[in-house]
């Protein structure tokens, strides 16, 4: 009993059931794992584009964020500049440390303070510089230096710039409100600011007599974007032209040079870069105003975040499906391998020579009409065999039919020689070059199997064709062979040229052309050898030319068919074609009443 379990089992792992299963849970797997596949990365990268979408509407409101901040603080400016005491302080000459001029410095100091006291939120500092002074306060310090030529703002050149582009504020970042003082930074609280740097002169005077910078707390500037900001893993900040970090949201990156090379000329664009073992997101947006560069970088994870709930789904939908396919496969290949399983053993007996044996019971699928072809199969074996041996009959005679047929040249030269000598007898010298011609024409179908055949050959057959046909045209055909001696020996396919000259003259003589003029080129491209056959015909009619050209590529299916127009042309492409491919074949142009040209185009190696 143990012995017949275990056969079972061992049947049912061979059966082609089981293996249909393996092979259709196997497909079904790949399809299935397949399509997850593309749905996983068609929603990472729908998502990627909604996000970018979203990410550039935020990007344009921090832009205007930013740009209400600056016109805010450029208005500062201009309040600033109107003041009584400010002008009073630009006007005067204050290289001379007069009391007057002390007393000017100390006036435009106390209205520093006043400002930064009224401005508490968007205000940091300010500062007056000239090219000898420096005057200047912010909430927690003050300064009022008689040598302000020595300042950084005047060494790095930002004083000069400040003075060429002005109208024009510039905007500087990257630094602490220690940067104006001179003094060590405190590395607990920085305190990073945002210059704005513009020149400053008196109302009526048309020379610049000072720069006047506002200092507003980088966080300003960063409450103008960092609200976006969704996940601690998300990193937003500003980039000025020179690639100097001058906000942030992670302060320890405020001064520094950042990694990251926006692409010159992109305005808006999304990348994904790796860093270690971390895929991320980049995103960068130009500000146009002042070159400076928005530039958002997240892990790609945030966006997967929403697509992993998709996978359970989908991993909960494949376990299930798989459990259910299995259960409803096993039955559904049990009413499927019983029927087989009977017809294996009748196809057994039917082995043992049992014929016309047959199935009574015909399941109504597809494999009921196996069954039935089988009993139509048993039923009709007897007659098979009767014809096999019919046919065995006929190829015996199809064999002796071949073998006459090869008698046959042999008694057709014979009977051209016995022609010739009677002609030659009797002085017809016209017949007797006929039959030579024609026997020199038939010489090459019989001689030799081989498909091709050296150029000079194919020229000498053609020569005495063209023989034959003067003597039926009464010598109205001239014809000439422009061939570089090089290219004689060159292989060829056999009697390829003739049906094209034979279509020359046959529809290119009529009533309207008394001769006909056909021109046989011969040249080497590169590594094809091209062919020319031109004539002075009547030509071909544009809708008879195009019939021609749609028939070149169809096959010939009988013999009655080749009394059709073009079924020379058609035989000469197909022979090209199936002995070299489709890229060789026959090209025809053709202008009614001009002639016609057909072009020929074979490998060169073709004979190698």
């Amino acid at each position: 009993m143990k012995l017949s379990i275990s056969k079972s089992r061992r049947g049912f792992f061979r059966s082609i059931g089981f293996e249909l299963l393996v092979y259709f849970v196997a497909i079904w797997m790949i399809v299935m794992l397949l399509g997850s596949y593309l749905v996983y990365n068609s929603s990472i990268h729908i998502l990627q584009k909604r996000s970018e979408k979203y990410i550039y509407e935020q990007f344009k409101q921090s832009e205007y964020n930013i740009q209400t901040l600056q016109n805010e603080v450029e208005k500062i400016y201009r309040i600033f500049l109107v003041d009584s005491e400010v002008q009073e302080f630009l006007k005067a000459d204050n290289i001379e440390s007069t009391y007057e001029s002390i007393e000017r410095q100390q006036n435009v100091f106390k209205k520093i303070s006043d400002f930064t006291n009224s401005y508490n939120n968007s205000l940091n500092s300010i500062y007056v510089f000239t090219k000898n002074s420096i005057i200047g306060s912010s909430k927690t310090r003050s300064v009022v230096n008689s040598h302000g030529n020595e300042h950084k703002l005047i060494t790095s050149g930002l004083y000069d710039q400040a003075l060429q582009t002005y109208p024009n504020p510039v905007w500087y970042g990257g630094i602490t409100e220690n940067w104006y003082y001179d003094i060590v930074e405190d590395t607990k609280d920085p305190g990073y600011v945002v210059s704005f740097v513009m020149g400053a002169r008196a109302l009526l005077e048309s020379k610049l007599s000072s720069v006047v910078v506002l200092n507003i707390d980088e966080r300003e500037l960063r409450s103008t974007y960092s609200k976006f900001i969704s996940s601690p893993d998300d990193y937003m900040y500003i980039m000025d032209a020179s690639g100097m970090i001058i906000s942030s949201t992670r302060n320890k990156d405020l001064g520094q040079k950042a990694l990251f090379k926006p692409e010159p000329g992109v305005d808006f664009k999304s990348i994904n870069i790796t860093e270690g073992q971390t895929k991320k997101m980049v995103v960068y947006y130009r500000i146009q105003e002042t070159g400076w560069y928005v530039i958002r970088e997240f892990p790609l994870e945030l966006l997967q975040s929403d697509v992993i709930e998709l996978q359970q789904v989908v991993i909960f939908v494949f376990v299930i499906s798989l459990i259910l396919i299995v259960v409803v496969f096993v039955f559904s290949m049990r009413r499927i391998t019983n029927p087989l399983s009977g017809l294996a053993r009748k196809m057994k007996d039917m082995g043992k020579g049992n014929l016309g044996i047959t199935l009574p019971n015909i399941p109504k699928n597809e494999l009921g009409l196996v069954i039935m072809r089988f009993n139509e199969m048993s039923l009709n074996i007897q007659e098979l065999v009767t014809k096999n041996t019919e046919v065995e009959r006929e190829k015996k005679e199809l064999e002796i039919e071949a073998l006459q047929n090869q008698i046959n040249p042999h008694f057709l030269y014979n009977t051209l020689n016995m022609i010739k000598w009677m002609a030659m007898i009797n002085k017809a010298d016209n017949i007797v070059d006929s039959v030579v011609a024609l026997g020199n024409i038939l010489h090459p179908l019989y001689s030799s199997n081989e498909p091709m055949c050296a150029v000079r050959e194919e020229m000498s057959y053609l020569e005495n064709y063209m023989k034959i046909m003067n003597w039926r045209f009464n010598n109205k055909i001239s014809y000439r062979f422009d061939i570089p001696e090089h290219l004689m020996d060159d292989p060829i396919i056999k009697f390829i040229l003739q049906p094209i000259i034979e279509n020359s003259v046959v529809h290119g003589l009529t009533k309207q052309v008394s001769r006909i003029d056909i021109v046989i080129q011969m040249e080497e491209i590169r590594d094809e050898l091209v062919v020319h056959v031109s004539d002075n015909g009547i030509g071909i009619t544009p809708e008879k030319l195009a019939g021609i050209k749609n028939g070149l590529h169809r096959p010939i299916f009988n013999r009655e068919k080749e009394k059709v127009a073009g079924i020379g042309l058609r035989n000469v492409n197909r022979r090209i074609m199936l002995n070299f491919g489709e890229k060789y074949g026959i090209a025809i142009d053709s202008s009614e009443g001009e002639g016609t040209e057909v072009t020929i185009r074979l490998p060169k190696s073709m004979g190698s």
